[in-house]
């Protein structure tokens, strides 16, 4: 589900690097080891609002909802994150700790005991950098089926992929894995092939699509070969000029889902509609489809993710006002039900709400809210809820939310957004556990220091990784913690 560039004037981000650099805005990457959090503030249980009202608490007998939070050790502007099907779990650490004038560059950390500790796993150069030296969206993928580990890191206008096969341990290098060599805002995710590309498969078993903002669209590439060589798949998903729906609507889009039919999934706020690019034929041709005329969006930050069943779930958060919704479709992206609010109650204000989903109607997302809805105060706190539902099916499913913080903790005060999120940047990511069923969330905390003991607003130029896992409360896969 994460990127850090959101145009594509990527001279922007050496200028911002050299301009924070000389203001002393920049923070070494590993400023101290990992530590443990166990955290269950905030735990309960609603229902969703309907109608523009607001959720409800509600009572439930069930597990509640408790997750562990870890320091990764190293600043993490919009991480990543992946589990394995042996516990293995990747996160996208980048930061602006690069050579020369401090450019951003990312490592991929590595967890094999439940995310208690991390460390550097990717592969650096003799210098200690990373591999490439340079990025401009850090990001890590895991295959569930294979247990490929994928890095793509934006560089040179195009991507430098690497990939492991032995959880970190070797990887493989692609310097030009994008099909395209103008593009931005990259994201990628790996599914079973449709009828029109199984007769080309051979080397790898799963396709893996690649797609991207140029402004002028939203266009993606595939690769059959497990990452080895990726080509143009057809026709872009949006356009980013589109007089039908409101005229100049760009290029950028959310993460790139695949259902278990082998649908291409990809979520764009265009022209502040919230919009599903539906590819049924390995992303060679799109139709498109209005989730919702009533909640406008944002124009970026939004999500989508299928079930196992192929079920559809649409999140983003009100352009107006501030609030996530999740819409649901049970027939491949073709039409979506009413829009419900999925704050928990209490919640005034969000930004980029993630999602993703297990077994039938088990659903997960996070994001950063706030119980404080004036805009105008500087010090108002900000938690990262993580929210799951069993039955998001149901007439009136019911929510467990928690929050992956202490609240006298905050990750963040004063305002978020409404585009970036200051030391967030943009995009968090949720993920489920390949062995547990359980979801991973990787979040950033951009209160440290004088922010906690004085209850300032001062701000890191970017957040602390965390690596979340949830401890109780539904699984998204239960069946995946029998098997183990």
């Amino acid at each position: 589900m994460g990127t850090l560039a959101s145009s594509n004037l990527r001279a922007r981000w050496l200028l911002l690097a050299l301009v924070l650099a000389l203001v002393g805005g920049l923070q070494a990457g590993n400023r101290a080891t990992a530590s443990t959090a166990v955290v269950g503030g905030d735990s309960q249980a609603y229902t969703a609002g309907r109608d523009g009202g607001p959720s409800h608490a509600t009572a439930y007998d069930g597990e509640m909802l408790t997750v562990q939070a870890v320091d990764v050790g190293r600043q993490a502007a919009e991480p990543t994150v992946g589990v394995d099907a042996d516990g293995n779990a990747f996160f996208a650490a980048g930061t602006f700790d690069g050579p020369g004038i401090v450019v951003p560059q990312t490592f991929v950390m590595k967890s094999t005991d439940g995310g208690l500790t991390w460390e550097k796993t990717s592969p650096t150069l003799p210098n200690g950098n990373a591999s490439p030296p340079v990025t401009l969206d850090p990001y890590v993928y895991t295959d569930d089926t294979t247990g490929r580990v994928f890095n793509p890191e934006l560089y040179l206008g195009c991507t430098y992929m690497n990939f492991s096969d032995d959880a970190g341990a070797t990887w493989v290098p692609n310097p030009v894995a994008c099909g395209s060599f103008v593009n931005d805002h990259q994201t990628i995710a790996t599914g079973p092939p449709p009828a029109n590309l199984k007769p080309l498969m051979q080397v790898y078993p799963n396709v893996l699509y690649y797609c991207f903002n140029r402004v002028a669209d939203a266009s993606c590439s595939r690769s059959i070969d497990g990452g080895l060589t990726f080509h143009p798949t057809g026709s872009p998903a949006f356009l980013g000029f589109d007089p039908a729906n409101g005229g100049l609507c760009g290029g950028l889009h959310g993460h790139i889902d695949v259902g278990p039919e082998g649908n291409l999934y990809l979520p764009k706020g265009h022209c502040n509609k919230p919009m599903l690019g539906v590819s049924t034929d390995g992303g060679t041709t799109w139709t498109r489809t209005l989730v919702s005329d009533k909640v406008p969006a944002a124009s970026t930050h939004l999500a989508v993710e299928a079930d196992d069943a192929g079920n559809v779930y649409f999140v983003w958060w009100g352009r107006e006002d501030r609030l996530p919704y999740m819409a649901v479709s049970r027939d491949g992206g073709k039409t979506f039900g009413e829009p419900l609010m999925i704050a928990p109650p209490g919640v005034a204000e969000v930004n980029f709400p993630i999602v993703t989903a297990g077994e039938e109607g088990r659903v997960a997302i996070a994001f950063p809210g706030t119980t404080v809805g004036d805009r105008a105060d500087k010090l108002r706190p900000w938690n990262h809820y993580m929210v799951v539902t069993d039955n998001a099916l149901a007439e009136e499913p019911v929510f467990l939310s928690t929050t992956a913080n202490p609240l006298d903790d905050p990750i963040l005060r004063g305002d978020c957004g409404p585009g970036r999120c200051g030391p967030l940047w943009d995009f968090q990511d949720i993920q489920v556990s390949a062995a547990g069923g359980e979801f991973w969330a990787a979040v950033a905390d951009g209160c440290v220091r004088t922010c906690v003991t004085r209850g300032n607003n001062y701000r890191e130029s970017v957040g602390q990784g965390i690596a979340v896992r949830q401890l109780s409360g539904p699984l998204l896969r239960p069946s995946a913690a029998t098997d183990g």
